[in-house]
């Protein structure tokens, strides 16, 4: 099937809801599983009580149940290969909707012959609140609290949660990476532990990932490198420079204000942090999943540790930029990963697109021609190498 069937045969799938798809193949079942994050007990984050105490979510954040236990979708072919494997999608920031990403999971799974376990991120998806994606809901906030977040002009109903949250409080990023983290690692222990219903035994898990969830599989990365566990085949798509390189002003990510908000703490708070040695910078410096995330929000930050780890694991990863990505340009990417001997394949598409909506739909056959062909290049390739 071409992209554009794709997207008919998933059109109005509601979250939650189990659906079997007609393929040209056969047919793919889409399966939502449960999960309940224990990534702040004791027994599954053995970190000092100081630094948890700066890593837990904030009050009202632990009130949101849905962070906590949620259901996430996986697509299954009819026709799976005898390989006990699973590929685990990681979607973008501030994303709401799965909507996006259901044909790029098809085509991987049909393609791979494999489940594709699609994963949210902490306070995204359906593990937010319903109303934070309520267009009139947002719009009646926004007219409430006439704020200087509210006047910027990139400020929209679609970023406002999102740059209202980061701009009061910038450590809401490093708390969400770091329950994702957790929740992932749980996650691969489930799968390998034969305790996800309809997948069995699961011995081989890629990545598929995109955008900052491409941040965030390259600090699973580094983080596996550290404590010396196997390192995942990654196909990152959108992603891949260190965090001082990207552009989160969108009107579909977050606006200005939050942006230079959360790029001066990480880029220059977190250095004082490390220096007066608080328990953040401990944590940053001491601990395995810290030392990932500040070597990947800049090169300078521990160029030996990130030259290391991709180093090791240059033929475990694929690299995908598009050449007119302002948000997380292509030019650092190549950079970062010609510092650690890895390649970066750049592609560039032949109508107007953006990080945020690579395959968009237009209404003329030409163009939608030319985003089928880019979509197939894209996921082919992506296919091509996961495959082995």
């Amino acid at each position: 099937m071409n992209y554009h069937e794709y997207i008919s045969r998933f059109a109005g799938i509601q979250s939650g809801e189990n659906h079997q798809i007609s393929t040209d193949s056969g047919f793919l079942n889409l399966k939502w599983m449960s999960f309940k994050s224990q990534a702040f007990l004791n027994e599954n984050c053995p970190i000092s009580s100081d630094v948890m105490s700066v890593l837990q979510p904030n009050a009202s954040d632990t009130q949101i149940s849905e962070n906590f236990s949620f259901k996430y979708p996986v697509i299954i072919p009819s026709q799976c290969s005898d390989e006990r494997r699973v590929v685990v999608m990681l979607h973008g920031l501030n994303e709401r909707s799965w909507n996006k990403y259901w044909s790029w999971a098809a085509f991987l799974a049909e393609s791979l012959k494999c489940p594709i376990l699609m994963f949210p991120i902490s306070f995204h998806m359906n593990r937010a609140p319903g109303f934070w994606s309520d267009a009139r809901t947002i719009s009646g906030l926004m007219k409430t609290n006439d704020t200087s977040q509210n006047k910027a002009e990139s400020t929209t109903f679609v970023n406002y949660i999102l740059s209202q949250r980061l701009a009061d409080n910038p450590l809401r990023f490093l708390k969400s990476g770091f329950q994702s983290t957790l929740d992932l690692i749980q996650l691969i222990n489930m799968l390998k532990g034969k305790q996800i219903e309809d997948l069995g035994q699961i011995d081989r898990i890629d990545f598929f990932a995109y955008s900052i969830g491409a941040f965030l599989s390259q600090i699973f990365l580094i983080y596996n490198h550290i404590i010396g566990t196997g390192i995942n085949k990654t196909a990152i798509f959108c992603g891949g420079a260190p965090f001082a390189k990207m552009n989160g002003i969108s009107k579909l990510i977050m606006n200005k204000p939050a942006f230079n908000t959360i790029y001066n703490y990480y880029l220059e708070d977190t250095i004082t942090e490390i220096k007066s040695g608080s328990p953040l910078g401990k944590f940053l410096t001491r601990h395995p999943m810290g030392q990932a995330f500040n070597a990947m929000i800049n090169f300078d930050r521990a160029p030996s540790l990130v030259r290391s780890a991709f180093d090791t694991a240059k033929d475990k990863i694929l690299v995908m930029t598009l050449k007119k990505d302002s948000v997380i340009p292509s030019s650092p990417t190549a950079l970062l990963f010609k510092k650690t001997r890895g390649t970066v394949m750049e592609h560039d598409f032949p109508y107007p697109y953006m990080h945020e909506n690579p395959f968009p739909t237009f209404s003329d056959d030409v163009r939608s021609e030319q985003v089928n062909t880019s979509f197939n290049t894209i996921f082919n390739t992506a296919s091509n190498f996961l495959c082995c």
